[in-house]
């Protein structure tokens, strides 16, 4: 399970690791449905640790566990919430990236007839027009993201984040895309590092775009949240090279340090129920848990020493997604930070 999914092997290691979670305790937080409570109860879930989680796990998660756990007690309720070998099946998806290798290591995996890819930089507004031809949905999540880099090169950073995201709600426009998704951070609440800065910029562009369409079609929104889990200089696949190469300790930048979490699964389903949802101008935003990064080190290494090395310039000790500012609605699994100005 760890090599398929290493996404997601870190949640299923953290909770086998604390033993003394109670059974009841894992299906409350799940917030699984009452029928599969009651089920739960009849089918007598296994007693090991391991088994009750990924029993409970397969029923939040069932598309990715069921056919390993073959759990028929959940069909109905799979098939109820449509779930049930669900599919998108899109006339054409284009990848649009500046690097190569990386385009033809995903079209060596990805190679369904429905796929396109671009070779091409935000920064270049021609290039978007043409790549945006015909396109009803974008989702915008390029962007210059390591902290330290932005700090050191902050005009490659503007050009990227604030002039890159300018060109895409240009190109949208003249193409009249139905739809924009743009990806935000935690670091553009209350920012306090260049990176952060960009991405508060990039968001207030996209909200005040839906503002200049005029009579255009085009809508655009922002899908706001923290650390996406095992991805691309994200401390999880840092620990995890550094414990193959043989690490005894792990370093901490502060023992009191948080970070938001959220897998990629996770990421993707809620900018797609979002697109959905999305009049023009909200800022969505999920509901989802915050760690110590020393809790992190310790699941993922027990036995491993932990090395306090310092905060880097231009790190918060806790991030958020919503200041006090903000004009906020509830819901039950996220919150929306609604437009200061109305188109």
């Amino acid at each position: 399970i760890y090599k398929k999914n290493p996404l997601e092997s870190f949640f299923l290691y953290h909770l086998i690791y604390f033993k003394n979670i109670p059974h009841k305790k894992v299906i409350k937080t799940l917030n699984l449905p009452n029928k599969l409570k009651r089920e739960i109860k009849i089918k007598k879930c296994p007693k090991t640790v391991t088994n009750r989680f990924l029993y409970a796990l397969s029923l939040k998660y069932p598309l990715k566990t069921f056919s390993i756990l073959n759990l028929n007690c959940c069909k109905d309720w799979i098939k109820s919430n449509n779930l049930w070998d669900k599919k998108y099946k899109p006339k054409k998806i284009i990848i649009f990236s500046r690097d190569e290798l990386k385009q033809f290591e995903m079209s060596q995996k990805f190679n369904d007839e429905v796929m396109r890819y671009f070779i091409g930089d935000v920064r270049d507004k021609e290039r978007l027009i043409k790549a945006m031809n015909g396109v009803d949905y974008v989702v915008h999540s390029a962007a210059l993201k390591q902290v330290p880099a932005a700090e050191y090169n902050p005009t490659e950073c503007i050009k990227t984040n604030i002039h890159g995201a300018m060109n895409v709600i240009d190109a949208a426009i003249e193409n009249q895309v139905e739809k924009v998704m743009a990806l935000s951070t935690d670091k553009a609440a209350g920012p306090v590092n260049l990176y952060g800065a960009t991405k508060l910029a990039s968001d207030k562009l996209f909200v005040a775009a839906n503002n200049i369409v005029g009579a255009g079609k085009t809508r655009f929104s922002v899908v706001r949240y923290g650390n996406v889990i095992g991805s691309r200089g994200s401390v999880v696949p840092y620990f995890t090279n550094l414990l193959k190469n043989g690490a005894k300790r792990l370093p901490i930048t502060h023992q009191d340090m948080t970070r938001f979490l959220i897998t990629l699964e996770q990421g993707v389903n809620f900018v797609l129920k979002n697109f959905k949802r999305m009049q023009g101008g909200e800022i969505f935003i999920p509901k989802i848990p915050s760690m110590k990064i020393i809790d992190l080190a310790k699941a993922m290494c027990p036995k491993c020493e932990q090395e306090i090395i310092g905060i880097r310039p231009g790190e918060k000790m806790h991030e958020v997604m919503i200041t006090e500012n903000d004009t906020v609605v509830e819901f039950d699994d996220y919150y929306v930070i609604t437009p200061t100005i109305r188109n």
